[in-house]
């Protein structure tokens, strides 16, 4: 009985380890769309936090902080930009291009559309010098 104690113990840390919310704020690129030219781009902050299939972004850029939500776990992928329904999509990061996701690489942009906003980002961790 003793055994099965410490392996319930062993196996709840391992569990809990494993699916563990992480916490970053790392600088970036963001680029601000409209009609599929860029009407803003510089510097942002990127903070966020990945856990559990749920994946939250702000980005602070010129200002603003947008709010970017990613639900992994629902069937089709719940986004959302500024607490509204939003489209995810990719970017050429060098000809700011959109492509299909399937040939994205992690060097691309990584983009949200709302009714109202399309905006775009890339960690600077990403870029090749």
């Amino acid at each position: 009985m003793e055994k099965l104690y410490y392996l319930a113990i062993a196996l709840a840390v391992t569990m809990s380890s494993a699916s563990a919310v992480t916490y970053f704020d790392i600088p970036g690129a963001c680029y601000i769309f409209q009609d599929d030219k860029v009407i803003s781009k510089g510097v942002c902050l990127i903070s966020g936090s990945n856990g559990y299939g749920l994946i939250h972004r702000d980005l602070s850029f010129n200002g603003k902080t947008y709010s970017l939500f990613e639900d992994g776990n629902s069937r089709n992928g719940l986004y959302k930009l500024n607490d509204h329904i939003a489209q995810s999509y990719r970017r050429n990061a060098r000809f700011l291009s959109v492509i299909k996701m399937s040939d994205s690489t992690n060097k691309d942009l990584i983009c949200y559309k709302s009714k109202t906003i399309n905006i775009c980002y890339r960690g600077f961790h990403d870029l090749e010098f």
